[in-house]
């Protein structure tokens, strides 16, 4: 090779790397318009759903849960109306997996009666490890066993700890949302935008009868924007006096949990 033909090799080949950065610029930048224009239309399309067929939005919703989320951890708040009084405002910390399920809990603030709980669906004989609180904690040096669907456990909550988190939540939502519409009882509807926690929300409404059959006469469930999960649910009477109050902050999603995680020794019990 001639010297000529070196020397206009290596100008070109400098030509092109001087000029790369150009064009990973440009291509970025057409990314970055991208993107934003792609997540708008899902926006959209999720928005418009929401409003013309909530139930279908919430179906959806569940859907995406399932298929994306694996576990997380959060700060849930809770407030219930049990034996015609209303609990204080109760913060605990959770971790949960979803397969197999599996939820730990550590109260904050307000524990009633627990300090933690650890339940892992068909280990331990499907029973829940519980530390008390108090002082009856101190007498229990590790945890007891309790199942998690005894008359004592729904005294403690309206719902049982195998029925807690984003999924099943959604579920029950759905269920009783079916069975509503079967009896022609159903008023479900799409109100707004709003927040929780800083994280935009769908805000879906229910209205039902004063029937037994029903956990409540009215629902607000806000829905996440982005992630389709429920981060805050209100339920309430015919009379609107609060039945429960649940609400997901500072969630973390598919944090990569093992099942170490979820075994009594990990968690102090």
């Amino acid at each position: 090779m001639t010297k000529v033909k070196k020397q206009t090799i290596l100008l070109a080949v400098g030509g092109l790397l001087a000029f790369w950065p150009v064009l990973a610029s440009a291509s970025e930048a057409k990314a970055s318009v991208n993107l934003p224009a792609a997540q708008s239309r899902l926006n959209l399309e999720r928005l418009t759903l929401a409003q013309e067929d909530p139930q279908k939005f919430l179906k959806n919703s569940l859907d995406n849960y399932n298929s994306t989320i694996r576990d997380y951890t959060c700060t849930f708040l809770k407030q219930e109306l049990l034996k015609g009084k209303l609990s204080k405002e109760q913060t605990i910390f959770v971790k949960f997996r979803e397969t197999p399920f599996s939820v730990f809990m550590k109260w904050i603030e307000n524990p009633s009666m627990v300090d933690k709980v650890l339940y892992v669906k068909d280990f331990n004989n499907n029973k829940a490890m519980i530390k008390p609180a108090g002082i009856l904690g101190w007498f229990v040096r590790t945890h007891v066993n309790r199942p998690v669907d005894t008359p004592d456990a729904a005294k403690m909550s309206r719902r049982r700890l195998d029925q807690f988190g984003f999924g099943k939540a959604l579920g029950l939502i759905i269920e009783v949302n079916e069975t509503a519409l079967k009896a022609n009882d159903l008023k479900l509807r799409y109100t707004g935008t709003s927040h929780v926690d800083g994280r935009a929300t769908y805000i879906i409404e229910r209205f039902l009868p004063e029937k037994s059959c029903y956990p409540d006469q009215h629902m607000i469930v806000h829905i996440d924007q982005q992630w389709l999960v429920p981060l805050a649910i209100f339920c309430y009477d015919a009379r609107n006096n609060l039945l429960g109050k649940y609400i997901y902050k500072d969630v973390k999603l598919n944090v990569g949990m093992p099942m170490k995680e979820f075994t009594a020794q990990a968690n102090g019990l």
